[in-house]
C-alpha cells in the first residue's frame, strides 16, 4: 500500500508541469473556448460539417479534380482521424477547431518543457532548477511573436510543437544508438513534415547538430564515434523517407 501511494506520488510529480502548461493554456484561451461560435481565422475556420472537410483531404482522388485534396493531403495523418472521429460522434467543428487551438498550445509548452528538462538533468541540474529553467523555456516558446502570429495556422502550431521532440530525441540517438530513439525522431519528424515549411528546416537542424557535435570534440572524437553518428543519421533519414515514401506520413 505504501509502495502504491510512493509510486502515485510520484507520477503526480512528473505530470504536474504537464498539468500547469494545460492551466495556462485554458485561461490564456478562455475567452476563445467558452464563447459560442466559429474561429473564423487562417485554417481554423472550418465552416462546413466533419464529413465535408474529411472529404477535402480523403480519398486523394475527388471526381472535381485532385488539387485540392494533394494540397491538404500532409495533414490527414493528424487531421483525418480527429475529422472521421467527429463525423461518427456528431461533433462540432466548432468544438473541433477549439480544440486545435487548445491542443496545440498545450503541444507547445509540453515539448519544449519535456526537451529542456530532459537536457538539464542530463546536466546535473537539481530538480527545482531544472523545473524552473523548463517552465520558463516552454512559457517564452508557447508566447512569444511567432508564434502568437501563427495561431491560425494548426499545421505549422503542430509542426512547431514537435520539433523540440525532434531534436531531443535525435540526441538520444545519437548518444545512446538505440532503435527506438531513431524510429521515434524518424516518426515525428515525419508528422511535423506535415506542414511543408519544417520539413527542409529540420533536415538543417539535424545536420547541424551532428556538425556541431563532431566539431566540438574535434580534438577528441574518434574515427568511430563519425562513423557512428553518420550512420545514425543515415538510418533516421532513411527511416523518414521510407515513411513519406510509403504514403504514410505524405510530405
Amino acid at each position: 500500500m505504501e509502495r502504491h501511494r510512493r509510486n502515485s506520488a510520484k507520477h503526480l510529480i512528473t505530470a504536474a508541469p504537464y498539468l500547469l502548461i494545460s492551466a495556462i493554456s485554458v485561461a490564456v484561451l478562455h475567452k476563445v473556448l467558452f464563447t459560442e461560435g466559429l474561429i473564423m481565422y487562417g485554417d481554423l475556420a472550418f465552416a462546413f460539417p466533419a464529413e465535408r472537410h474529411l472529404s477535402a483531404i480523403y480519398p486523394l482522388w475527388s471526381p472535381y479534380g485532385s488539387y485540392s485534396t494533394l494540397f491538404h493531403s500532409g495533414q490527414f495523418p493528424y487531421l483525418g482521424p480527429i475529422l472521421g472521429i467527429a463525423s461518427a460522434l456528431n461533433i462540432s467543428m466548432e468544438t473541433i477547431a477549439k480544440l486545435f487551438l487548445l491542443g496545440g498550445l498545450i503541444l507547445i509548452g509540453s515539448s519544449m518543457y519535456y526537451a529542456s528538462n530532459t537536457l538539464l538533468k542530463e546536466c546535473g541540474r537539481g530538480r527545482r532548477v531544472a523545473f524552473i529553467a523548463s517552465m520558463i523555456a516552454a512559457l517564452v516558446y508557447m508566447f512569444n511573436p511567432w508564434t502568437l502570429n501563427r495561431v491560425g495556422h494548426f499545421s505549422i502550431w503542430i509542426a512547431y510543437g514537435l520539433t523540440p521532440l525532434v531534436i531531443i530525441f535525435f540526441m538520444r540517438s545519437l548518444q545512446t544508438r538505440k532503435a527506438r530513439y531513431i524510429v521515434l525522431t524518424a516518426i515525428f519528424w515525419c508528422f511535423a513534415s506535415a506542414s511543408p515549411h519544417f520539413a527542409i528546416p529540420l533536415a538543417i537542424l539535424l545536420a547541424s547538430w551532428v556538425l556541431f557535435t563532431i566539431l566540438c570534440r574535434a580534438r577528441t572524437i574518434t574515427r568511430s564515434e563519425i562513423l557512428s553518428h553518420v550512420r545514425i543519421t543515415s538510418l533516421v533519414v532513411v527511416f523518414y523517407l521510407l515513411l513519406v515514401l510509403s504514403g504514410s506520413f505524405p510530405i
